[in-house]
């Protein structure tokens, strides 16, 4: 067994290039990470834990899904819509990639999954042409960006365009209190922590309270290269809101083709319920959508447009505003318009949640 903290190695492991780094020797180091950088202020797990990969599968035709299996899943937890730290024997930069999977997952299988855009970046680039299943890496879970949300462990925003996170009110924490609608609104592959949340709460009906653990570990704030190593540990809760009565998912994407998830948005689309009203809006912005006929269903459509404020409208229509909790991820830009938009549509701007990554 090798396990690695946040301070650097604690027993003998397979990575030995970055044994004496910790968090702060990263951010100092030639190298500088990017995604550490930029995450500098996010929450992060104290441990960093191997994981064993299991399956390498092609997901769209420029990202890659990896099935993972942590080595111990009690240890390794995660909150839907939070990231990982990817640490990469052979890779020098660590890499920074939302879980795309929901934490009953985790439960049920002990595996999680990731799904990475191919990119001159040395971690997406190893995923994207090297990694194959047997191949062992180390994980370590961040972010600030999760369901349910619980605005006490959220470190203060940080102020650069790349990465920054904004809490719901303290009504929207899940201690005994839950909202009756939740929107998701992604471009790209913002789309995955979108999906975590959305798979989270379909399956959230169906679990049982035993599948969410009370708590997911300890989490220490992101430290700048100008902090002290001595940070106050925060326990990342699990909390178990009571479910949402709709959940509604407008994302954007280049083509169709490029649609992550499609066939798994199709089936959770189609799927009856009586419990959640869920509906998927794909908007494509180059190329063809599929005909009416044989795509259109109750629950999921397609446009041959980008997300507009009439799309928007549409959406929310007669929600209650104060009982509306929004998730956006994708381009700053995006995230940009779209928070102005929703706040032009009387949502509450503590009620919308944002990361932009890139």
């Amino acid at each position: 067994m090798f396990r690695r903290s946040a301070r650097g190695l604690l027993s003998a492991g397979p990575f030995p290039s970055q044994a004496t780094f910790g968090l702060s020797n990263l951010m100092t180091s030639s190298v500088r990470p990017v995604h550490l950088k930029r995450t500098a202020q996010s929450f992060r797990q104290k441990m960093i834990s191997p994981a064993t990969v299991i399956s390498v599968s092609q997901e769209s035709p420029s990202v890659k899904r990896l099935l993972l299996k942590p080595l111990d899943k009690c240890e390794f937890q995660f909150k839907p819509g939070q990231w990982v730290d990817v640490f990469i024997p052979s890779v020098d930069v660590v890499g920074g990639f939302s879980i795309c999977s929901s934490h009953h997952q985790l439960v049920r299988d002990g595996t999680f999954e990731l799904a990475v855009k191919a990119s001159p970046h040395p971690p997406a680039r190893w995923i994207s042409e090297v990694c194959q299943a047997g191949d062992v890496v180390e994980v370590r879970v961040g972010g600030d960006f999760h369901y349910p949300p619980s605005c006490d462990q959220l470190a203060t925003p940080n102020n650069s365009s790349q990465c920054n996170v904004r809490c719901p009110s303290a009504s929207a924490s899940s201690n005994g209190i839950s909202h009756d609608d939740i929107l998701l609104i992604g471009g790209g592959v913002g789309l995955n922590p979108l999906y975590s949340i959305l798979l989270q709460i379909v399956g959230q009906a169906t679990s049982t309270p035993s599948d969410v653990p009370s708590t997911a570990g300890t989490l220490l704030p992101g430290k700048s290269s100008h902090s002290s190593d001595s940070v106050a540990a925060t326990t990342n809760t699990i909390e178990r809101p009571l479910p949402p009565q709709s959940v509604t998912l407008v994302h954007s994407s280049q083509t169709v083709d490029e649609i992550l998830f499609k066939d798994s948005l199709q089936e959770l689309a189609t799927a009856p319920r009586d419990d959640l009203d869920l509906r998927i809006h794909l908007c494509i912005t180059r190329g063809e959508v599929p005909s009416s006929s044989s795509t259109s269903t109750a629950g999921m459509a397609y446009y041959k447009e980008r997300v507009n404020a009439q799309l928007l409208s549409q959406c929310i229509g007669s929600m209650q505003r104060d009982k509306l909790l929004c998730y956006i991820c994708g381009p700053p830009a995006m995230i940009e318009w779209t928070v102005s938009e929703l706040e032009n549509l009387n949502v509450p701007t503590q009620h919308i949640h944002y990361e932009k990554w890139w």
